[in-house]
């Protein structure tokens, strides 16, 4: 994952996107976050669009999650 000051509206929109299918499940962040292979720190980066994804954690996540990769995409303009 690369760090970066600014964010965009597709990361924000794809983090928004891992917290709603974390938060449907029920799935506390520490866990979510060991499985991934992040800090809970990242993840919550991640999900605020403050840490951009790679292809290989974006997978890691829709497998974690149980969705497909496109689910994070859905609804953006």
């Amino acid at each position: 994952m690369e760090p970066y000051s600014e964010t965009n509206e597709v990361d924000r929109h794809v983090g928004s996107r891992v917290r709603l299918a974390r938060l449907h499940l029920q799935t506390p962040p520490s866990r979510l976050a060991r499985e991934i292979g992040v800090s809970e720190f990242e993840l919550r980066r991640i999900e605020v669009g403050g840490l951009r994804l790679s292809a290989r954690r974006l997978y890691a996540l829709s497998k974690a999650l149980g969705q497909p990769v496109g689910f994070f995409f859905e609804g953006l303009g």
